[in-house]
């Protein structure tokens, strides 16, 4: 149980981290659009 749960924290660290890498880039477009 303990890996299962070590996957979907890593995963869910993944996720937000590309997630904050996706809203940077999107303020960058837009920025650069301006």
């Amino acid at each position: 149980m303990a890996a299962a749960t070590m996957v979907e924290s890593s995963v869910s660290d993944i996720a937000r981290c590309s997630m904050s890498v996706l809203d940077e880039v999107i303020e960058f477009e837009l920025t650069k659009n301006v």
